[in-house]
């Protein structure tokens, strides 16, 4: 009969101890990921409110103080349309209102006068009264090309059917 009392039940197996040892290091780094992003240290991120005064629905982004551009998405008309879980994009917040890929309505404001208003920023019911009705069309809303044919034509006496 053999006793083997040379391998007794006390001594650990190699491959059992590195497993345990994983488990436990993954576990740690797992905990404190977690804790750091209950903490923060993460992005803020916010909800905004549109109110869209117009009768059309209008494409609204958001830009930062760098020029980086947030797609918040459509506007319904003459409603009030939550966009949640925006990034917060800093101190400095610009709201451009596109219709048809042209710009109606910009408006820019510190992210403390944001807060003030309820996170809501507004657009303008229609267009200004210096368009004559018309959406009113900024340089930089038209490509290079297009631009100089659109002022040429201004210039020139105006486009289809104008005085």
């Amino acid at each position: 009969m053999n006793a083997r009392l040379d391998n007794p039940l006390t001594e650990a197996d190699p491959l059992l101890r590195g497993m345990l040892i994983t488990t436990l290091a993954v576990a740690a780094i797992g905990t404190l990921l977690l804790v750091r992003a209950a903490v923060g240290g993460g992005i803020d991120h916010v909800t905004v409110r549109v109110d869209n005064q117009a009768a059309l629905g209008l494409q609204v982004d958001m830009i930062d103080a760098a020029g980086a551009t947030v797609g918040l998405g459509i506007a319904a008309p003459k409603t009030l349309t939550t966009f949640l879980e925006l990034p917060d994009i800093g101190p400095s917040w610009t709201f451009v209102v596109t219709y048809g890929g042209r710009q109606v309505h910009r408006v820019a404001m510190t992210k403390a006068e944001l807060a003030a208003r309820g996170w809501t920023v507004s657009t303008p019911p229609r267009p200004p009264p210096s368009s004559r009705g018309r959406l009113p069309v900024s340089r930089r809303s038209i490509p290079a090309p297009m631009c100089r044919l659109a002022c040429r034509s201004r210039t020139a006496g105006g486009r289809h059917g104008d005085p």
